[in-house]
């Protein structure tokens, strides 16, 4: 006859608990992973609504905002982690009147835009105008650094 003690009850489940142990690591593992690319941290969030600012964390994965709320109470890591606390985090502004030079050379990054926060801009505008939109946008996708849209002219432009 054969006492079975607690020392043989723990060998009986011990392939379970290096199982539990080994999944915990693994999770663990994971959980430091960055969730997101960016991720900033702690700024006055003006979402364009009209409602008053917030404070929260805004999260970008790839080229859209994955994340809005309170990073650290949901667990989320990014690859970067920027601090902008005192900042205010808004969408993208629209300029309707830029005079944008997308189609030069030296003005295709549209680099003087989004230093001021802009991130789509008029061209066109004052008349200036092509009634081939078609054409236009085929020359500028993918070769300039801020969103556009166009003024159409229509007719003679003699006045």
């Amino acid at each position: 006859m054969s006492i079975k003690t607690d020392c043989d009850r723990r060998w009986r489940y011990r392939p379970l608990l290096a199982a539990a142990a080994v999944a915990a690591l693994w999770v663990g593992d994971l959980r430091s992973q960055p969730g997101a690319d960016l991720l900033l941290v702690g700024g006055l969030v003006h979402d364009g609504s009209g409602e008053p600012p917030s404070r929260q964390d805004l999260a970008v994965t790839g080229e859209r905002i994955s994340f809005v709320g309170d990073a650290a109470a949901a667990g989320l890591d990014a690859a970067v982690v920027v601090d902008v606390d005192g900042l205010m985090v808004t969408p993208g502004f629209i300029d309707m009147h830029s005079h944008a030079e997308l189609t030069e050379d030296y003005g295709r990054d549209g680099l003087p835009f989004l230093h001021q926060g802009i991130t789509t801009v008029a061209i066109g505008v004052d008349g200036g105008g092509t009634p081939d939109v078609a054409e236009l946008f085929a020359g500028l996708e993918g070769r300039i650094g801020v969103n556009a849209f166009a003024y159409v002219r229509t007719g003679d432009r003699k006045r």
